[in-house]
């Protein structure tokens, strides 16, 4: 099913928006809003157990709080930064952390890990690290990669029933996918993998699906609660005994996220305009992801034709002695205002870096809720 274009949320703030950023560009703004939507919208689905958040791709305190909040769960990339979150979120229940480790060649303790859910490749586990009581719950991880041959799921599945036979706490299985997820009418194979779990494991088990396995888009990058909620209705049914739980990742808050510029030139190559603005090149590459593709617009311009603006790829940026100039739409010029859609997240590099971010962040608070009485 492809994905529909719908309106931006700036567009109904707009003059908000340009009084918040005024005189502070480049500016990259958080809407509350939207991450209100997807958050409270996914977590109280009918199929959906338990969400996480993933504040290595954007860990403003105000999203952790909400995330929080609302009753997400967290997802960590390392040791570290569980550590870390678990010190500043000691309110937080343990089983609401999941350690997401491909590497296992220093494995921690079970006193770091106890409680936790912890993802890791089964194979590579260090098995006698956990025979310990107060350990982890771990999830095997399955990647999608060729949905025709079943083998490696297999193999997977096979040594999780051996390690839970060994005395180790499986909750279930990671599920995620190195396939370009451009359609949404196709699954790929995720339902074979759920099919081979569920004729495998009479008793409940839990299963985390990755990425936008679990979670639909909308043009606009938004999360597609519809969408979201037909696909888990169809997952539950080939395994009814199973509980799941999303790890949207980035997905989750890339549409809550947009960067305002202030353009200082223009340029015409080809019939395309180009604008150079203020911001490096390598920071522009760390912010948009084809996963969920960023739209420029101008900002400024009064033409209801050009709000969607138009698809933005880093291969048709043009950097030129340094400079960075961005293909906009017509009619856009000296001291226009362009919007760069969808990057409320980063590179974890990005977040973790010790230096200023080369931008200003503003939170854009939710609107009060008219409260009616009934």
């Amino acid at each position: 099913m492809p994905k529909s274009h719908d309106s931006h949320w700036c567009w109904s703030r707009r003059d908000e928006i340009l009084s918040l950023i005024k005189g502070k560009a480049p500016v990259l703004l958080l809407d509350d809003e939207t991450i209100n939507e997807g958050i409270f919208g996914l977590l109280y689905l009918e199929h959906v157990s338990r969400l996480f958040y993933t504040p290595a791709f954007n860990n403003h305190p105000r999203i952790i709080e909400k995330a929080c909040m609302l009753g997400a769960g967290f997802k960590c990339l390392s040791l570290d930064e569980l550590r870390e979150l678990r010190e500043s979120l000691a309110s937080v229940a343990q089983e609401r952390f999941l350690l997401l480790l491909r590497d296992w060649e220093n494995p921690a303790s079970a006193r770091d890990l106890a409680g936790i859910n912890l993802v890791t490749q089964i194979q590579n586990l260090e098995q006698s690290t956990f025979l310990t009581s107060g350990g982890p719950t771990i999830f095997p991880r399955i990647d999608i990669v060729d949905t025709s041959n079943p083998r490696e799921i297999r193999q997977v599945i096979d040594a999780a029933i051996n390690a839970k036979a060994s005395g180790l706490t499986i909750g279930g299985f990671y599920i995620s996918s190195t396939i370009d997820l451009a359609s949404y009418g196709n699954l790929y194979g995720l339902e074979t993998v759920l099919e081979e779990i569920a004729r495998t494991f009479e008793e409940h088990i839990t299963l985390i699906l990755g990425q936008e396995l679990g979670v639909c888009i909308s043009g606009s990058g938004r999360v597609d609660l519809s969408m979201t909620r037909e696909r888990l209705e169809k997952l539950s049914s080939i395994s009814e005994k199973a509980s799941i739980w999303l790890d949207p990742s980035d997905i989750l808050i890339r549409a809550a996220g947009a960067l305002f510029l202030i353009v200082s030139h223009t340029i015409t190559l080809s019939d395309q305009c180009y604008a150079l603005v203020e911001l490096d090149g390598n920071i522009l590459k760390d912010l948009i992801s084809p996963a969920v593709p960023p739209r420029i617009i101008n900002f400024s311009s009064a033409i209801e034709g050009f709000r969607q603006g138009t698809g933005l790829k880093m291969e048709d940026v043009q950097i030129k002695k340094g400079s960075l100039w961005l293909p906009s739409p017509k009619h856009t010029r000296k001291g226009h205002i362009l919007m760069i859609t969808n990057v409320g997240a980063m590179s974890p590099h990005l977040t973790r870096r010790a230096s200023p971010f080369p931008y200003k962040l503003e939170y854009l608070c939710a609107r009060p809720i008219c409260q009616v009485r009934l």
